[in-house]
């Protein structure tokens, strides 16, 4: 039973209140209508809830919530109230209450939240209650004196106490990456992954024995128990508790190994030991050489009375418990199994066992002894008659040793004198002989002894030993002949080879190894040498880059050929060994090939003959062959070389046609082209020139094929040539001019490049010489005439342009014209005709050079344009023979003007002054152009002047500081000054901002200067005159005089602003006023439906139920109207606030709880909006609609876009879609089934500053709502 106290100051509630949560059984209900009241009963400590309503008089849910917290802790609390605003919800949870349940709606739904609202926060406080004695419960595990773990079902660890860490040496920190099979000691590791597994699986496994390893890798032995904890039949993890009972093993250890040790003594003794029970005389236990000795198994013979086999004629006079000796030592008798009798010394000593009175029986067999007596005394006598038979065979014996010692001395000599190498050894190898040959081969000293201990093995070199080992003790035990091959390191440390045998001998009536080698070392070195040279000719054969190829000197097949004859001929070796030249049709030239082979077979050699191959892919290829004949094994072979000299052929045929063409280049060369000798003096003679040379210097070639390049210098070239010379042998290269004075007495400026070159493996130098001279004076004359226009704009530049050409090129008349827009006329802006300027001169186009040139183009007539333009009025009339023309272009390639010149004489132009006159004309359209925009800039300017001196808004226009550069007089008279003039350049526009606004402006301000301006704000200013206004203000960046600056547009906004503030203080009065009057209908109405749920329960006539239906649906209908009042109350409230349009989307999708459906928020980070802040509320709505009537709806998608400078903001998904009759009724208050913030609702809201919503989706395929945000209510800032 749970006991609660519930406060309100309407008695109906309380008592509706307790009516229902008493009918469930589970709850105590004690009442009271004031929080006064409920703090001043001393039974509110013993409730183990408290239900409070928020609007009370006196003190209300809030403060009374303050002062149980206060005095009693935390108590559950629930705020039950009719108060829906979110600040009130925000409040009582930052105090501390439990829950928040609000009024109205269903009585029994509402009162089973309430119910259930109590159960959670009495079940969380008695949860609370019930942690800290489970945190107390921690404590004392982790303080525990055995090793407690809890391990998840990957092995990790998810607690140890400090016992564990303390004996296994790690740190909490460590555990992370710990797992339990890293503590576990290898030598339990497969037993403990069994047993986790086990547990794992949820068996009882009883006792647990692991290894645990520390840190530092100390055994640590632990005994304990294990189970796994289960939740919804899923492992969750194990816990274990062990006990440390490594000093228990230890002393474990230790004394099953002393038993170890006393038991493998008792087993392995060779004499028997029987233990006795001292009072039944019983068998308890005997080692097995004492079972051996009996005759029959330890287990027969255990349990047996020790009479039947140990002392049989002591029964019932036994030493030690019929005589009470301490110890018997003493002969007897062993009676075995077979009824046979085995003579024993024994000794018996009485000993405890486990609590048990033994005797411990030790016996030895003591027949071999008796034995050995008799048989001792037996051999006496036979010794004293074989005495006498030796004697009797000593000289036969000496007759016999005679000729042994002759034999043995013959076989020594011819041992001696041999010439293999003989020794003896053991059957280890340990030397035991060697004759003088063998110690040469092994060069063993004459001062040392062959027989000193010497293992002739320790001779074989490494990589044979193991062989020559093995074929030695093969040998000995198998009393066989053997042969082998092996190499030795001698004591000289030098290799030798040796052919050996051995076979086995006896010698001194011991088993002995004979072994004989010779020495077949230079035998093995030629071998070697001959392998080696082998293998040297096919690796040099084979790796060769050049093709080579080995062939039968009597048919011509292929014996071998090389890698580089493969890869070159395209065949593989398979198809090549074997087969002739001619099957292979290798050669293209059968006669050619003939030639080959019949000087091959002369002269035995042939080298450097160029034949004609072909490849295996039909290429032919031109190669070089030189061959010999070389004898292989006496037999006749061809080794051949083979050169593919093809590309170098094609090489040589392309430096023939080089030269061909460099005579050609050289012979028709504009420049002239020089090739001289370089001596160490510097150029020498003229190797060769060409035409254009001649012409340049003005000789013949046989003249300057005469004389050397110095010949042909200036004094002031001679002064500087040295100089040149060093440059060129530097840098291989060498440019300059010179003057050079011609035969005919011609002065000319020449330009020359000069490089070295090999030419046939000599240095020489080739320079390029060009004629500059006109270029130079052209050069000259452009100079002046660009130092003439320098400085110069406007009027008077074209005015210097005229002059300057009419200079140079000796012009009677130049003029420079605009062409009228209608294409008709060319406008004269400067002409100069015999030195006079003459002014506003104009002449028509058509069938003039003029409308050519514009045309097509740069133009020239040089003595007959009057003849070609006949009806030219102009040309007639100042008698123009020579004209030359070109278009004037603006910077986008279209004609624009005219510039032209005219002269009375034939016309003579350089050849460089078509290129000068262009170059001319674009400055004279620049300046056209320049003069035109000039134009127009100035009457914009004027324009704009008068538009913002007579504004009604103030205009200011501000540097990146704030600083004021312009302010026109409505600025001025808005700041409160007449003379807007006085603020340029003296005040910042942050002095004049107040400073509850100055955040906001700066704000503002750095957002234009970065470039997101074009919408407005508002701000607070005080004026000089100490007043405070209200603006709207609009931003822009701009350049002004030429530097980047912010324009400002300001609007005095004071009046309509104390309006509004006025409007919203009205707004708050009668919102409170409803609200008042909607909380006391709101619990009126609460009672009324909760007594009709009482009534509806208990009344079972249905006339009567009809009727309460009926009133119930009434009641419903009143609590719809008050709730939509309280939602409209809200709309406009608040001021419009820029606020972030991707934020709100996904905010909105969080708070709606997408439940798997994709949201797709395409709007930028920047992109921003001025709107109510219930804006929230409409995308949240948007959401939720797509959720709630989508049906199929997977994803939601945001998306913004530009549409005729107002944004267009689409929230569109792939659910049903909306009916094309019903796109404006989801628009209609009243419309769907929700009761939450509907279309109707926020089709309000967003109408506050301007934005419009509509449906334009198709049905079938998802909704489609457009948000149209107009101009300046949006902004796209960084994001």
């Amino acid at each position: 039973m749970i006991s609660v106290l519930y406060v309100d100051d309407e008695p109906g509630l309380l008592e509706l209140s307790r009516l229902f949560l008493e009918s469930t059984g589970e709850f105590h209900v004690a009442t009271s209508t004031s929080a006064q009241e409920a703090l001043a009963d001393p039974a509110i400590r013993s409730y183990d809830a408290v239900i409070s309503d928020y609007q009370m008089p006196g003190m209300d849910g809030i403060a009374f919530l303050k002062v149980v917290r206060e005095r009693f802790g935390d108590i559950p609390f629930i705020l039950f109230t009719g108060r829906g605003r979110e600040e009130v919800v925000i409040e009582a949870i930052n105090n501390g209450a439990d829950f928040y349940v609000q009024k109205g709606g269903d009585p029994k739904a509402q009162f089973a939240e309430l119910a259930h609202k109590v159960r959670q926060a009495v079940r969380r406080k008695r949860a609370e209650i019930t942690v800290a004695e489970q945190e107390q419960r921690y404590l004392d595990i982790q303080n525990a004196n055995d090793l407690i773990q809890s391990v998840t079902p990957d092995g990790h660890f998810r607690f140890v106490n400090t016992k564990w860490l303390d004996t296994l040496g790690y740190t909490a920190e460590e555990l992370p990456n710990l797992t339990v099979f890293d503590i576990i000691h290898e030598d339990s590791a497969d037993h403990c992954a069994e047993t986790f597994r086990r547990v794992m699986a949820g068996e009882n496994v009883g006792i647990i024995d692991a290894v645990f390893r520390t840190r530092d890798g100390r055994k640590v032995y632990v005994e304990g128990v294990a189970d796994c904890k289960t939740v919804d039949g899923r492992c969750r993890y194990t816990r274990g508790i062990f006990k440390d009972v490594t000093d228990r093993r230890r002393m474990e250890a230790a004394l099953a190994e002393s038993r170890d040790y006393l038991h493998q003594i008792y087993a392995s003794t060779q004499g028997g030991i029987v233990i006795i029970d001292a009072g039944t005389h019983e068998i308890v236990d005997l080692n097995p050489a004492a079972a051996e000795m009996i005759g029959t198994s330890g287990d027969q013979i255990v349990g047996t009375i020790c009479h039947r086999c140990i002392c049989p004629n002591e029964r019932g006079r036994c030493p030690i418990t019929d005589l009470h000796q301490d110890l018997d030592n003493a002969e007897s008798t062993l009676l075995t199994a077979d009824g046979g009798r085995v003579d024993i010394i024994k000794s018996v000593v009485r000993f405890n066992l486990n609590g048990r009175e033994c005797l411990l029986e030790t016996f030895i067999d003591n027949t071999e002894r008796k034995i050995a007596a008799d048989e001792l005394h037996a051999a006496y006598a036979k010794v004293t008659v074989a005495e006498e038979e030796l004697r009797k065979n000593y000289d036969l014996l000496s007759e016999k040793e005679q000729a042994l010692r002759e034999s043995t001395e013959m076989f020594r000599a011819v041992v001696e004198q041999s010439n293999e190498g003989i020794v003896i050894t053991d059957v280890t190898g340990r030397l035991l002989y060697a004759n003088p040959r063998a110690a040469e081969i092994v060069e063993i000293p004459d001062d040392l002894n062959p027989a000193g201990g010497i293992n002739v093995l320790d001779f074989v070199a490494p990589e044979f030993r193991e062989s020559a080992v093995s074929r030695f003790r093969k040998g000995v035990q198998e009393h066989g002949r053997y042969q082998m091959d092996c190499k030795i390191d001698t004591l000289a440390q030098r290799e030798r080879w040796l052919e050996c045998t051995g076979r086995m001998i006896v010698l001194h009536g011991s088993p002995a190894m004979l072994l004989s080698f010779r020495d077949i070392t230079e035998r093995v070195q030629a071998e070697k040498a001959l392998r080696d040279s082998e293998y040297k000719f096919a690796t040099v054969f084979r790796s060769n880059p050049v093709p080579l190829t080995l062939t039968s000197g009597s048919g011509g097949a292929f014996i071998d050929v090389n890698d580089a004859f493969l890869r070159s001929s395209g065949y593989t070796r398979e198809e090549l060994i074997g087969k002739i030249a001619g099957e292979m049709d290798f050669f293209v030239d059968d006669d050619e090939n003939a030639r080959f082979v019949s000087k091959l077979r002369a002269e035995q050699t042939v080298h450097g003959m160029e034949l004609r191959c072909r490849n295996k892919a039909g290429e032919i290829r031109t190669c070089r062959f030189s061959s010999r004949i070389v004898p292989i094994g006496g037999v006749p072979h061809i080794l051949t070389t083979i050169e593919d000299i093809t590309e170098y052929k094609k090489a040589q045929e392309a430096i023939r046609e080089s030269g061909e063409r460099y005579r050609l280049i050289l012979e028709n060369a504009h420049e002239g082209v020089l090739i001289n000798e370089l001596t160490p003096r510097g150029p020498g003679k003229f190797i060769d020139v060409n035409e254009s040379a001649c012409r340049i210097l003005g000789m013949t070639r046989e003249e300057i094929q005469g004389v050397s390049l110095v010949d042909l210098d200036t004094p002031e070239m001679r002064r500087r040539a040295p100089g040149y010379v060093q440059d060129l042998i530097r840098t291989k290269h060498a440019v300059f001019q010179t003057h050079y004075r011609t035969r005919d007495n011609q002065e000319k400026i020449i330009d020359i490049s000069t490089s070295l070159l090999d030419l046939d493996g000599q240095q020489a130098t080739i320079s390029v010489v060009r004629d500059i001279t006109e270029q130079r004076a052209a050069e000259s004359a452009l100079h002046a005439l660009v130092a003439g226009m320098v400085g110069a704009t406007g009027m008077e530049s074209l005015d210097r342009i005229a002059e300057s050409l009419s200079a140079w090129l000796g012009a009677d008349c130049v003029m420079i014209g605009e062409i009228a827009p209608d294409g008709g006329r060319v406008r004269l802006l400067s002409m100069l005709l015999d030195g006079k300027k003459i002014p506003d001169y104009s002449y028509i186009l058509r069938g003039t050079p003029c409308e050519n040139a514009a045309a097509t183009g740069f133009c020239v007539y040089p003595d007959n344009v009057a003849e070609l333009f006949p009806e030219s009025r102009d040309i007639r009339e100042f008698n123009i023979r020579g004209y030359a023309g070109t278009p004037l272009r603006d910077f986008t390639g279209r004609v624009v003007g005219i510039l032209c010149l005219l002269t009375r004489t034939p016309l003579t132009l350089p050849p460089s002054a078509p290129e000068f006159i262009e170059i001319i004309a674009a400055k004279a359209a620049a300046e056209i152009e320049r003069m035109n925009a000039l134009a127009a800039l100035s009457e914009s300017e004027e324009k704009f002047r008068t538009l913002v001196e007579h504004s009604l808004d103030g205009i200011l226009i501000l540097d990146p500081e704030g600083d004021v550069l312009f302010a026109n007089r409505a600025a001025g008279r808005l700041i409160g000054t007449d003379d807007p003039a006085g603020l340029i350049g003296k005040r910042n526009v942050m002095e004049f901002i107040a400073p509850a606004s100055k955040g906001d402006a700066v704000r503002d301000f750095e957002n234009v200067a970065g470039g997101m301006d074009g919408y407005v704000a508002r701000y607070r200013i005080v004026t000089t005159k100490q007043d405070v206004r209200w603006v709207e203000s609009l931003g822009k960046t701009i350049v002004f005089n030429g530097a980047p600056s912010i324009l400002i547009s300001l609007r005095d906004v004071t009046e309509r602003q104390r309006a509004e503030e006025a409007l919203h203080q009205a707004n708050k009065k009668l919102n409170l006023l409803s609200g008042i009057t909607r909380h006391d209908i709101n619990n009126q109405l609460q009672i009324l439906n909760g007594y009709l749920a009482f009534l509806q329960e208990k009344n079972a006539d249905p006339s009567a139920a009809e009727m309460l239906s009926h009133v119930a649906t009434a009641s419903r209908r009143i609590s719809s109207m008050i709730q939509f009042t309280q939602d409209y109350e809200e709309v406009g409230v608040h001021l419009p606030v820029w606020q972030n349009l991707r934020t709100l989307v996904t905010g909105a999708g969080r708070d709606a709880g997408l439940d798997g459906v994709a949201l797709e928020n395409e709007i930028p980070d920047g992109m921003e909006v001025f709107a109510d802040p219930l804006i929230t509320e409409v995308f949240f709505n948007l959401i939720d609609n797509s959720l709630r009537h989508g049906e199929k709806t997977t994803t939601i998608r945001f998306a913004f876009g530009i549409r005729d400078g107002d944004c267009v903001v689409v929230c569109e998904d792939d659910g049903g879609g909306v009916e094309p009759g019903l796109k404006e009724k989801i628009f209609e208050r009243g419309f769907g089934k929700n009761t939450g913030f509907g279309l109707f609702l926020s089709r309000e809201v967003l109408g506050i500053t301007g934005i419009t919503i509509r449906e334009t989706g198709d049905a079938g395929r998802g909704a489609r709502f457009e948000i149209t945000i107009p101009r300046g209510q949006y902004r796209v800032g960084p994001a």
